[in-house]
């Protein structure tokens, strides 16, 4: 494991120590989800791998930073308090998120910290993502939901059918 260390020079300079086993960078996405049962704690960048990491129940800090213009953008016209997956999903923010200028290794750093250990950040994370087992649950394959609404829209007749074909634009 890569350790972050203050270095003496700078208050906001940090040295990454090297892994004695090295760096591996993981395509198959079976190493990965084999990656993930081994991990004790994770920093990714928000998007889907914040979903995936929950749901494998590795507690997770997010980071992202986006241009200026897109950052405005995202704060004028979405109601969010999250961009985080998992947190969206939960419906509480239990993934901690540093985005734009809150993004900053000592931030990042300090947060990771706290999920190394057996904290009470850790351990309300982890129960936090037990509640995506319930949350994500469906009944049905996809597969055999799609097969079930195109037999109901069958069963329902032509005219619905025609009706749908209708509002197609032309």
């Amino acid at each position: 494991m890569a350790s972050l260390e203050q270095s003496p020079e700078a208050v906001s300079t940090f040295v990454i120590k090297p892994l004695p086993n090295g760096v591996r960078v993981v395509l198959d996405p079976a190493e990965k989800w084999a990656a993930f049962r081994t991990a004790r704690a994770a920093l990714a960048a928000s998007g889907t791998v914040t979903l995936e990491l929950a749901l494998a129940g590795v507690p997770t800090v997010a980071a992202y930073k986006v241009s200026l213009l897109a950052e405005i953008v995202m704060r004028l016209h979405s109601p969010l308090k999250t961009v985080i997956l998992a947190n969206l999903a939960i419906g509480e923010r239990v993934v901690p998120e540093f985005l734009q200028r809150d993004c900053r290794p000592e931030k990042l750093a300090e947060a990771l910290e706290q999920l190394f250990a057996d904290t009470a950040e850790r351990s309300r994370q982890i129960e936090g993502f037990a509640k995506l087992d319930h949350i994500m649950a469906v009944d049905t394959a996809p597969s055999g939901k799609a097969a079930a609404t195109v037999l109901d829209v069958a069963r329902r007749g032509r005219r619905d059918v025609a009706a749908v074909g209708a509002l197609r634009p032309r």
